[in-house]
């Protein structure tokens, strides 16, 4: 069982929102990157224009000394070719312009590393690998502003997280946080996020612990540290979390299956089951693998057998009463009429019916299909007492899961 319980809880708290947090925010990224270098052109900054308005430090107790470095003489009216066709968005034309800058031996700091930051936001989404490329060579030409230079710093590690290069990530992340001295909430859960995915459960739930205990956390945020709790073999305080979360969410699909993962992994199965037979009365079992999980569940259970069998005929009845309605449903569409009765020809294009109530009735048409549907065959030497020995139609009426069963016949 313990395989079904971490199966479960990685569909629970892996199948969504936690692993594509990191690529959501890098794609966030790139528009707010994009965006602060328009706001920094509107405002003159960082192009040599001496009416340039300072912007305020967002790391104020950053180690960084400011460059103070700007675009020289010449590469000026180039870089503002650049400009224009960033705002363009036409990455044909700035890509080879900003590759001229960082090839350049003229070219100062400052012009290199804006060039490649420009390029590197330009490129993510379509082509992540590359931008990250574009993204650390801006950090390492060390030309950029605080602001610029931090902010490119972060875009980079979430890139290594999207790209799943978490030794890196973590690397960058740390020359980060020193750097600038920042104890942001949202900074510290990327750290957390790469010692998560490096299976140091106990630092990343070190980080995340206190920004979960101060109350202003995201739901992706509790997830991960939920996770942590659940990999680092500490069960009662993941299920304590998500039992929070879910008291406080009752309609949310997702926090009440991230809650029954937590049972499962402390293999409190009955708890889990009645997690799921809340869900199955609130109608919010949509999907196959939510009845397989109950199912299994009942099955794990002490004393939950007859649930097990009483489970498996509704989704039997349910299941079967679906394809029906989708039959219904084609033959609606294509504008074929549905009669019941027993039947017989009369001609080519005339039947007759004689229904449940003995009334008869014939009809013609064009084309005439006669679906009779199959029973089960007995053969007269087996003794069929639906009991013990079953044919296909009585099994799904069996009262109690046997401990073994032979199936003759196919």
């Amino acid at each position: 069982m313990s395989s079904i319980a971490r199966n479960a809880l990685r569909v629970a708290l892996l199948g969504g929102a936690l692993l594509t947090a990191s690529t959501s925010m890098a794609q966030q990224s790139g528009a707010s990157e994009r965006a602060a270098e328009r706001r920094a052109r509107a405002a003159g900054t960082n192009t040599g224009d001496a009416k340039a308005t300072r912007q305020e430090p967002v790391y104020p107790e950053a180690t960084r000394k400011e460059p103070g470095i700007k675009a020289s003489a010449k590469g000026g009216p180039r870089l503002q070719k650049l400009f224009a066709a960033y705002d363009k968005d036409d990455l044909a034309a700035v890509q080879p312009l900003a590759d001229e800058f960082i090839s350049s031996a003229s070219a100062n700091a400052y012009e290199k590393a804006i060039a490649a930051r420009i390029v590197g936001s330009m490129l993510m989404g379509s082509d992540d690998a590359r931008a990250l490329a574009y993204m650390q060579q801006a950090v390492s030409f060390n030309g950029l502003s605080n602001n610029e230079h931090f902010e490119t710093m972060l875009v980079a590690a979430q890139l290594q997280l999207q790209a799943e290069q978490y030794p890196a990530a973590l690397t960058t992340l740390d020359a980060f946080l020193a750097e600038t001295g920042s104890r942001k909430p949202e900074h510290l859960v990327y750290k957390a996020n790469a010692l998560f995915q490096l299976q140091r459960y106990p630092e990343a739930i070190a980080l995340l612990k206190p920004i979960i205990d101060a109350g202003e956390a995201r739901p992706e945020w509790t997830q991960l540290l939920m996770a942590a709790y659940s990999e680092a073999g500490q069960p009662t305080e993941a299920a304590a979390l998500a039992e929070q979360i879910a008291n406080k969410t009752p309609s949310d699909k997702r926090a009440q299956v991230n809650l029954a993962g937590t049972y499962l992994q402390g293999e409190q199965y009955d708890k889990a089951a009645a997690v799921y037979e809340r869900l199955r009365a609130a109608g919010q079992l949509t999907e196959d693998r939510d009845y397989r999980n109950l199912f299994s569940l009942y099955l794990s259970s002490e004393g939950k057998e007859r649930q097990a069998i009483e489970f498996l005929m509704d989704r039997t009845a349910r299941v079967v009463g679906a394809e029906a309605q989708v039959v219904r449903e084609q033959f609606r569409r294509n504008r074929v009429g549905l009669l019941f009765g027993e039947a017989s020809f009369i001609d080519p294009h005339t039947i007759c019916i004689k229904d449940e109530d003995d009334g008869i009735k014939s009809v013609s048409a064009e084309n005439i299909v006669i679906a009779t549907g199959t029973r089960p065959n007995r053969p007269s030497q087996v003794e069929f007492d639906d009991e013990r020995v079953l044919d296909s139609d009585s099994v799904l009426q069996i009262k109690q899961v046997p401990n073994s069963m032979v199936v003759v016949g196919a």
